[in-house]
């Protein structure tokens, strides 16, 4: 493994002009009763944004931070940081056969080994090849290994996958609650599984691949809505390199609700809207989407584009019978913070409106992120013929300046990659203030409050070294 190379924090200042009040004066030759004015302080500098660094060891492997921990590799050395750096060992593969490194390696690089709010974190034992789970305090085995598969613990239960192909949600203890057929992708939604049930037919349902006929349990492994086809939320746009760092991902844009497009016959019979307690909230139009912030889509027969090749949808707020917008649109996503991406009906770009149909910005973007924390990053395309991307607010204002070029925003830490050429790069501010400068990148946001900043570089042999840093915004 190579040395991790030193590199320097770069710190900004600025210096704040001092102004001096002017004496006050009396008449000459008198003596004044006044006390004698004395010159105003100095305004105090403005707190500016810094980047400490708390780990002493670069990493060959990283995560963002997740209930105060990110999974970190040395080598094949693998375990967990705090936020204050320390180090906590979970398996070493260093000797293991490469096929066990491969298949090991491929679940490290797909997220779900995160640490739970309990401190629990999937565990791999190297003698058997198996996988439970253990306690990151104490370093104890709670759940013997027994899957090939498992994922992380959230609302207190977790799911393995034993040798036979079964499916086990487990709580904290290892009792089993449930044993479902099949737990698809991303299945936790609050406090729910998302899960195909015994019996029934697992895998995709209809032809547009976007839905699944499951289940929704709770964290007791009880049915709360059964014999659903769930509709996928869109994550068609990453912006190259944008991601929200909020593994498990939700199924719908609304955290509360959760929207089913076909229905099993004597099961379930009416499509549309529920809450997560099971309950019909809405249906419109001649197709169920899904639900953000209290708005979805609709979509009705006699509404199609000028040429007759494609719906167009309206915008209705879930429990109304009106939508607040005319059948404009032939794409578009859903609704955060208050805004969302559309393309009209004619247009090759997409269009910024907010939650009541106004035009934030006309047709300017191919495409656009979900606004988080104010902020979203929209690809455009320059008079050359570049597309690169810009960082805007709510108001459509590109807030890192006209053709600087965005390479990746983290919306949780507030850190901004700017790109100069193919290996330079500034990590900034929000603001645009230069924190670090080279070939550096960053590494998965942390979970939102944690202001945690994991980067990485790239040194002279091409190897990526994984930092972490304590970013604090400007005051």
């Amino acid at each position: 493994m190579q040395n991790a190379k030193k590199f320097l924090v770069i710190g900004l200042s600025v210096l704040l002009a001092l102004s001096i009040s002017a004496c006050s004066s009396t008449p000459s030759g008198s003596e004044s009763s006044q006390p004698e004015a004395s010159q105003s302080q100095p305004e105090p500098a403005a707190a500016q944004p810094t980047l400490e660094k708390i780990t002493e060891t670069s990493y060959d492997f990283g995560h963002g931070f997740r209930n105060g921990y990110a999974l970190v590799a040395e080598g094949w050395k693998i375990g967990y940081i705090n936020t204050e750096g320390k180090f906590f060992p979970a398996y070493d593969l260093t000797d293991c056969p490469d096929d066990v490194k491969d298949t090991v390696n491929a679940v490290l690089s797909d997220g779900q080994l995160f640490v739970s709010e309990e401190g629990l974190f999937p565990l791999y034992d190297v003698e058997s090849g198996k996988w439970g789970y253990g306690n990151i305090t104490t370093g104890e085995t709670v759940v013997e290994p027994r899957y090939v598969h498992c994922g992380p613990f959230a609302s207190g239960c977790a799911v393995g996958e034993t040798d036979e192909g079964r499916f086990e949600v487990i709580n904290a203890k290892g009792e089993i609650l449930a044993t479902p057929a099949k737990v698809f992708d991303g299945y936790y939604q609050k406090d729910r599984l998302i899960v195909s049930m015994t019996g029934r037919t697992t895998g995709f349902q209809n032809t547009a691949g976007t839905g699944y006929e499951g289940a929704l349990l709770d964290p007791q492994g009880n049915t709360i809505l059964d014999g659903c086809f769930l509709v996928q939320k869109s994550d068609e746009y990453n912006g190259n390199g944008f991601e929200i760092a909020n593994f498990p991902h939700l199924y719908n844009g609304d955290p509360n609700t959760i929207a089913i497009n076909f229905t099993v016959p004597g099961v379930n019979e009416q499509a549309g809207i529920y809450d997560l307690d099971g309950n019909f909230l809405h249906c419109q139009g001649t197709a169920v989407a899904v639900a953000s912030e209290g708005i979805t889509m609709l979509s009705l027969p006699e509404k199609v584009s000028a040429d007759g090749t494609q719906n167009l949808y309206a915008y209705i707020r879930v429990g109304e019978t009106e939508p607040f917008t005319d059948f404009l649109y032939t794409s578009s996503r859903i609704f955060s913070e208050g805004r969302c991406w559309v393309q009209k009906d004619g247009e090759t770009l997409m269009s910024l409106i907010d939650d009541q149909g106004k035009e934030i910005l006309p047709p300017t973007c191919i495409s656009g992120s979900d606004f988080v924390n104010g902020y979203a990053l929209m690809r455009v395309t320059d008079e050359t013929g570049t597309t690169y991307n810009r960082l805007i607010d709510r108001d459509g204002n590109c807030i890192t300046g006209e053709g600087v070029v965005v390479h990746q925003f983290r919306p949780h830490s507030q850190l901004v990659l700017i790109q100069h050429s193919d290996t330079d790069y500034s990590v900034t501010s929000i603001d645009g203030q230069e924190l670090l400068r080279g070939n550096y990148y960053l590494g998965q946001d942390c979970q939102e409050g944690d202001n945690i900043a994991c980067i990485f570089h790239i040194d002279e042999e091409g190897n990526s070294l994984y930092d972490y840093y304590r970013y604090t915004p400007a005051q």
